[in-house]
């Protein structure tokens, strides 16, 4: 019968790029400094209202779920139409110009401020990331494809990315 224990198991080689030296080491890795904006209990109600509200309001009742934001401190201007199945991480830290679009399954990781411009349209599966910096799409962005947005460093902003 074979010896199973696990000092007689011999390790299988592993592929080249799993031997290379890792290029971060995560354990270094500290947030402790983040600052989400509000406390947590407060993100905690958001994130429990955010579950329960949105993806039982019906498709025609976008005002209901822009109140929802703006009472959760989202900068929402006039005639913004927001779909049920848009996710806000920290809804405080969004601000949306008016008659702009969010459609179905967008995410706005918003671990920090992301400003979305007048007349823009952020279709479907988006997922806008700011990334130690401020995102910022200007007004009468159009973006279609399913993609991410997402800045690495400084105050960046998208000018314009109209039908792609």
């Amino acid at each position: 019968m074979p010896d199973y224990s696990p000092d007689s198991i011999e390790p299988e080689p592993r592929p080249e790029p799993l031997n290379a030296e890792p290029w971060i080491d995560l354990r270094q890795y500290d947030q402790s400094d983040y600052d989400r904006g509000r406390p947590g209990w407060y993100v905690l109600l958001w994130w429990l209202v955010q579950a329960v509200v949105f993806p039982l309001s019906l498709h025609n009742m976008s005002g209901l779920r822009c109140a929802v934001l703006r009472a959760f401190g989202a900068k929402i201007g006039r005639n913004v139409l927001v779909r049920p199945t848009a996710r806000f991480t920290y809804p405080w830290k969004v601000e949306i110009g008016s008659q702009s679009w969010i459609g179905d399954d967008v995410v706005f990781y918003s671990l920090d401020r992301i400003t979305i411009g007048c007349h823009c349209v952020i279709s479907q599966r988006r997922i806008c990331v700011p990334v130690a910096t401020i995102l910022a799409i200007a007004n009468s962005a159009w973006k279609l494809r399913r993609s991410w947005w997402g800045m690495a460093h400084g105050w960046q902003q998208i000018v314009s990315s109209r039908r792609e």
